[in-house]
């Protein structure tokens, strides 16, 4: 029975010890370390002690998904988006750190109102990557969007127009990845590509150009370049554009689509 006590004891003990060099940890590196976790699961560990209670605010990865369980009562699904609405306020208004990651997949329609305020929050924080995917034909996204200095990554994902506001700055952007996205005009397009001095990495995927006369890709520093698509309605989509390549710099160019009628110029590419 002693020897069971000491093994017993000796356990205890090493518990204690892995304990303390967590908790010894600084608040931002535990943080880091909890951004690794999906949402829920950090702000859990809140309960785990008072020395926990805060440590989740100091997480700087942010990935909020919500999808209405299957089956599920009108009622029921109701309370279930609010409750997530207010989930996300509630982690945004709480954390405390510099963003690096903001991410959020939502498979239900998201009130424009409060997807304008979450990016803008993002926007606040010194966000460095915004990932969005969403259902509605019809999103806003905030102003301040196209004009913050420390975005690097920008990949949006949606069935709704891409409406470029006349005044676009992101002088950090070096990736950006657009999926299904309709665009308005030619203006637009150029204006949101030209307006990234530093992009070098640019995904079009199947992507709508039915409004679209020339697709002006100006981009000095593009390092990589992705045109795909898999549509093929041609009653749908617009084939009678044409295609300006201005990428000097180019190392990698996938091109998968119908021809476009208007041509192409490589005047300056690779």
């Amino acid at each position: 029975m002693g020897s069971i006590s000491k093994r017993r004891k000796r356990i205890k003990n090493k518990r204690s010890e892995e304990e303390d060099r967590i908790n010894s940890l600084p608040s931002s590196l535990i943080g880091h370390i909890l951004s690794f976790l999906p949402i829920k699961d950090a702000v859990k560990t809140s309960v785990l002690s008072t020395k926990w209670k805060y440590h989740w605010t100091s997480i700087t990865n942010f990935y909020f998904y919500y999808r209405t369980p299957f089956g599920m009562r009108r009622d029921n699904c109701d309370q279930s988006v609010k409750s997530f609405i207010n989930f996300v306020y509630q982690v945004l208004l709480q954390s405390v750190s510099d963003m690096h990651k903001f991410r959020l997949r939502c498979e239900n329609k998201c009130d424009n109102s409060h997807l304008s305020q979450w990016i803008s929050i993002a926007i606040l924080r010194h966000v460095r990557e915004v990932d969005i995917s969403l259902v509605n034909e019809h999103v806003m996204l905030p102003r301040e969007l196209w004009n913050c200095n420390t975005l690097v990554v920008l990949k949006l994902d949606g069935v709704f127009a891409l409406n470029v506001p006349s005044m676009v700055c992101l002088p950090s952007l070096k990736i950006l990845h657009l999926d299904k996205i309709k665009f308005s005009d030619d203006d637009s397009t150029e204006r949101l590509v030209s307006s990234c001095p530093v992009l070098e990495d640019l995904a079009l995927i199947n992507c709508f150009w039915k409004n679209i006369n020339v697709l002006n890709i100006s981009a000095l520093a593009l390092k990589s370049l992705t045109i795909d698509s898999d549509l093929y309605d041609y009653n749908t989509f617009n084939y009678m554009y044409k295609i300006v390549f201005n990428t000097p710099n180019l190392q990698y160019l996938k091109y998968f689509d119908h021809v476009v009628v208007e041509g192409y110029s490589m005047n300056n590419i690779y």
